[in-house]
C-alpha cells in the first residue's frame, strides 16, 4: 500500500504532527507500507519526533505561514504560493502514484480532489468541524464580524470536505455533528503514542498542563486559578509545558499574581512521558478541543484529569468521576475545588489514576490501526 500524507510541517512538536508521526512509524515497520510525507513550510520537513527513516519526506518551502508587511502583498504572496503548491504537489502524485492522497486539513484541502490523478483522497482532520470559528472567537472576543467570518470558513469547510471520499473525524460527538451535512464521515480516535507499560506514583506536589500557548488552550484561565491553590497550599506547583504566542502574556500574568514561586513556563519537553510520570495529575483549561491528545498521554500514564468541559474532546475521554472531573467551562471555582480535593486525598488520586490507565487501553496502538487498515483495504 501507497500513501501521501499533506501537513504543513513536521518541526512544531504538537498533537498532529505526533499522531502522524507514531501511525506512518508503525505502518512501515509493521506492514510494510510505502509512505511519503509532504510538508509546505519553511523547516517543516524535519521531524520533531523521532520518524522512521524508511519515511520519505518531501519539504516544498512554500511558507504559507510568513508574516507580511500590508494586506496586498499578503493575497497577492499567498496567490502565489498557492499556486505553486497546486502544480508540484500534482507533479509529487504522478511521480509516486499513490493509493491513497490524505491531507490533514492545510491548504491543499481547497484543490487535491480536483487533481486527476488515480489515488483515492481521504481528508483526516484533527480539528472539530467549527475549529475555524471557534479559533476566531477566541481571539477576538464579542467580535461579531470575525464570527461572522469564522461562520463562513466553517461553511467552507462542510463543503469542500464532501468533495473527499471520506472523511476521518476524532470523536463521536463530531461524527454526529458532521453527518447532519455530509455522508462520507468516519470516525476513529487517535491512538496513544505512548507505549509503556508504567504508571505514575502521583505522590509528587505539582500538576502538569501541556498545550500551545495560545489562546485556545486557556492557560490564562488556569493562572489565575492556581492563584486560589496557592493560598490553601503554597507548597505545591503548577508546571506548564509548550510554546507558542502567548508566552508573554502568561509571563506577565504569572508575575500579576506573584506567583513566580508556584507557576512555571517550562517550555517545550523533549520527554514529555517522563513528565507525566512525575506529576500528580494533568489539568485543561482549553477553550476548544478537537481530540486532545495529551489526555490520551496523560492516561496512558495513570494520571488523574481534572478539564472544562468544552465542545469535543475530554467528555470522551474523562468518565467524570471515575478517572478525573469534568467542569462546566468557564466554572472556575468548582475548578479549583476539584483541585484541592484531590491534592488533599492521594488515595482517591490514585484510584483515578488506575482508572485512566484502564481506559488508555481503548486508545491502545493496535486497536486504533487495525480501523485504519480496514478503512484503507476497504475503499481500495
Amino acid at each position: 500500500m501507497k500513501l501521501l500524507y499533506c501537513i504543513p510541517s513536521l518541526s512544531y512538536p504538537g498533537g498532529m504532527e505526533r499522531v502522524l508521526v507514531t501511525k506512518v512509524n508503525y505502518l512501515v515497520t509493521n506492514l510494510d507500507y510505502d509512505v511519503t510525507i509532504v510538508t509546505t513550510e519553511k523547516k517543516g520537513g524535519k521531524s520533531f519526533f523521532t520518524l522512521n527513516s524508511k519515511v520519505r519526506v518531501i519539504s516544498l518551502n512554500l511558507n504559507f505561514n510568513q508574516k507580511y508587511s500590508n494586506l496586498f502583498l499578503k493575497f497577492f504572496t499567498y496567490f502565489k504560493l498557492f499556486k505553486k503548491y497546486k502544480k508540484e504537489l500534482k507533479g509529487i502524485l504522478k511521480q509516486f502514484s499513490p493509493d491513497y492522497c490524505i491531507s490533514l486539513g492545510g491548504k491543499e484541502i481547497e484543490f487535491l480532489t480536483k487533481l486527476n490523478d488515480n489515488s483515492i483522497k481521504l481528508l483526516e482532520l484533527h480539528f472539530a468541524q467549527n475549529n475555524r470559528l471557534q479559533f476566531l472567537e477566541a481571539k477576538y472576543p464579542n467580535s461579531k464580524f470575525w464570527k461572522f467570518i469564522g461562520q463562513i470558513r466553517t461553511k467552507q469547510l462542510i463543503n469542500s470536505a464532501k468533495q473527499f471520499k471520506r472523511v476521518v473525524v476524532l470523536t463521536k460527538q463530531d461524527y454526529k455533528k458532521w453527518s447532519l451535512t455530509n455522508n462520507n464521515i468516519v470516525q476513529i480516535y487517535n491512538p496513544s503514542p505512548l507505549q509503556l507499560d508504567k504508571i505514575a506514583k502521583l505522590d509528587s506536589h505539582h500538576f502538569i498542563a501541556v498545550g500551545k500557548l495560545d489562546p485556545q488552550k486557556g492557560f490564562d484561565l488556569l493562572i489565575p486559578i492556581w492563584n486560589g491553590i496557592r493560598k490553601k497550599h503554597p507548597d505545591w506547583k503548577l508546571w506548564i509545558f509548550g510554546q507558542g504566542i502567548s508566552k508573554t502574556m502568561l509571563s506577565n500574568l504569572i508575575l500579576k499574581y506573584n506567583l513566580s514561586d508556584n507557576v512555571f513556563l517550562k517550555g517545550v519537553s523533549y520527554n514529555i512521558a517522563d513528565e507525566y510520570l512525575n506529576s500528580a495529575g494533568i489539568l485543561m483549561t482549553s477553550r476548544f478541543e478537537g481530540f486532545p491528545m495529551v489526555l490520551i498521554e496523560a492516561i496512558k500514564c495513570g494520571l488523574p484529569i481534572i478539564a472544562f468541559d468544552c465542545e469535543t474532546g475530554p467528555r470522551e475521554i474523562v468518565a467524570d468521576g471515575e478517572n478525573g472531573y469534568l467542569i462546566e467551562y468557564g466554572n472556575s471555582d468548582l475548578f479549583e475545588q476539584k483541585i484541592n480535593f484531590l491534592i488533599e486525598n492521594e488515595d482517591e488520586r490514585r484510584r483515578m489514576g488506575l482508572k485512566s490507565k484502564n481506559i488508555s487501553e481503548m486508545f491502545s496502538m493496535n486497536s486504533i490501526m487495525k480501523q485504519w487498515i480496514s478503512l484503507f483495504n476497504t475503499l481500495k
